[in-house]
């Protein structure tokens, strides 16, 4: 017997077994064939139970709904928008913002209510339920909900909008951030910090804290630099040096003009770290965006041209004790 014949053998089927393969074959086809039945008897059973002409009158109002929402956001939405900028004040600017953040969700909800209606369902009971139901998802969700509410008396009140620069303060355990605004929702809000992260802030807890906000309008924003001289130092002569370098800049404002003072004088006292007069530099930039790097420029200006001019910064103040004191205070710790 050769190896063709053996595998003959092996394929070869016997008459139960051959029976047993075309009923195999039989019920997948019969499961095929359900299985794609079954979508044409639910399409089937809802033509019978609802109606053409009602499944014609749904499908015709989530179009319309469709249409009403494109119109709505290239008509109303951008007409308000150009009105809106042609004004000088910020309420309609705010209405138009939370306008365009709600119409959709008012557009689904009534298509939704008119839909059910369609379709004869009774809306009494479900509101009656909504509202038991209401209670116990509020309370599950309250944080949710509180975040909602507080954007949108974010986007209402507009303490600050995309674009801004701000600073929030700490709240509890959660650090605060210096960045720019790109984007105020419904829920949360998020900011760009300085080093290119993206920090997103519930609204509730954007709520509760502090904000500064250094771009509501177009007034300079007031930069300080503080150095800290020896007293040796004319401090005269160190002013003069401070207001040099600042009118230096391109990005510090001639108007209004900068300026440098006498802030304190350190020293004298046991509890002081330093000798020396703390001098400041007043100045104005158009942009606090700059502020980093200007400062930056500003206090390597200043090193060179006190180290030009022989002006020596203050050091740390090193207090020395007789060995007989250190030894008189290392014992009575032991005692």
């Amino acid at each position: 017997m050769g190896a063709g014949d053996g595998l003959c053998d092996k394929m070869a089927l016997t008459p139960d077994s051959a029976e047993d393969h075309a009923v195999t074959i039989s019920r997948a086809l019969l499961a095929s064939a359900a299985s794609e039945a079954k979508p044409k008897q639910f399409l089937q059973q809802l033509i019978e139970r609802v109606g053409w002409s009602e499944i014609v009158k749904i499908g015709a109002i989530v179009l319309a709904a469709l249409i009403l929402v494109l119109v709505f956001k290239r008509y109303v939405i951008g007409r308000l928008t150009k009105l809106a900028e042609q004004t000088e004040t910020d309420v309609d600017d705010r209405l138009v913002f939370f306008l365009s953040r709600l119409y959709k969700g008012l557009i689904a909800f009534v298509t939704l209510l008119i839909v059910l209606r369609i379709l004869k369902v009774e809306l009494t009971p479900l509101l009656a339920g909504a509202g038991i139901a209401g209670i116990a998802v509020a309370y599950a969700s309250k944080d949710i909900i509180g975040n909602f509410l507080s954007g949108v008396f974010l986007l209402i009140d507009r303490p600050i909008k995309i674009g801004d620069r701000i600073l929030i303060e700490r709240i509890g355990s959660d650090w605060g951030s210096w960045g720019d605004v790109i984007d105020v929702g419904l829920r949360s809000t998020t900011v760009a910090n300085t080093d290119g992260v993206h920090v997103t802030y519930p609204n509730g807890k954007l709520a509760e804290s502090i904000i500064r906000n250094f771009s509501p309008n177009d007034d300079p924003i007031r930069f300080r630099v503080r150095v800290l001289v020896d007293y040796t130092v004319d401090a005269e002569a160190a002013l003069e040096v401070l207001v040099a370098v600042a009118r230096a800049q391109p990005d510090v404002l001639s108007d209004p003009p900068p300026k440098a003072l006498l802030r304190s004088l350190y020293g004298g006292s046991s509890n002081a770290t330093y000798d020396g007069a703390l001098l400041e530099l007043r100045c104005f930039v158009p942009d606090i965006r700059v502020r980093t790097s200007l400062r930056s420029r500003i206090l390597l200006a200043i090193k060179k041209d006190f180290d030009a001019q022989g002006f020596a910064f203050a050091h740390p103040k090193v207090a020395l004790q007789p060995e007989a004191t250190v030894a008189r205070e290392a014992s009575n710790a032991a005692d």
